[in-house]
């Protein structure tokens, strides 16, 4: 009877790792915000692409500024093979890159070694429309200060409050980043 308690654990431990790990795992999206003259967003490079998901507009300019926060060799590359775009990211620095008004469909790129990956999606989001007022239930909901994404104040995925204003955020992974920026 001990050794079948032990296995069930042992089985229920692995499950639970593997569950963590492996398949738990969501892809953090982030919104483009438009700029000026082209939409813009910040992706931090460490261990992968953070947003690894890129919502933008169809038809607009993107300027994405990767940092890149390590020094490791996979890492110092960033290709858009459907743009023909191959850039170096130097370690520790913000490297913008610029990618043309695109259709609506999904992009891929990755690092010089295609060991990480990220996808641009232009046009796929209710929130990457080109023009056009806000839905009327989201009209007055807070931003996420992360991401630019719309949160509804009745279900954020993490709030904040400091300095005795209230931060909402789409993602806990917008949270964390937004609370490492101090």
């Amino acid at each position: 009877m001990d050794v079948l308690i032990v296995n069930l654990t042992g089985a229920a431990l692995i499950a639970g790792i593997v569950w963590y790990f492996f398949l738990s795992r969501r892809a953090e999206a982030g919104l483009a915000s438009a700029g000026p003259l082209a939409q813009e967003i910040h992706v931090t490079v460490k261990g992968g692409y953070s947003p690894e998901v890129i919502v933008a507009r169809p038809d607009v300019p993107l300027r994405i500024h990767f940092r890149r926060e390590e020094t490791s060799a996979c890492s110092e590359e960033i290709v858009f093979p459907d743009f023909g775009i191959r850039r170096y990211l130097p370690a520790f620095e913000t490297t913008v890159v610029e990618i043309p008004a695109a259709k609506a469909g999904s992009y891929g790129f990755a690092c010089g070694m295609d060991m990480l990956h990220g996808t641009l999606r232009v046009g796929e989001e209710p929130e990457a429309r080109a023009e056009g007022p806000l839905p009327p239930s989201q009209a007055g909901w807070p931003v996420d200060p992360v991401c630019g994404m719309r949160v509804d104040p009745a279900r954020p995925a993490a709030t904040l409050t400091r300095d005795g204003q209230t931060f909402y955020f789409c993602h806990p992974g917008c949270k964390e980043r937004f609370s490492s920026r101090g």
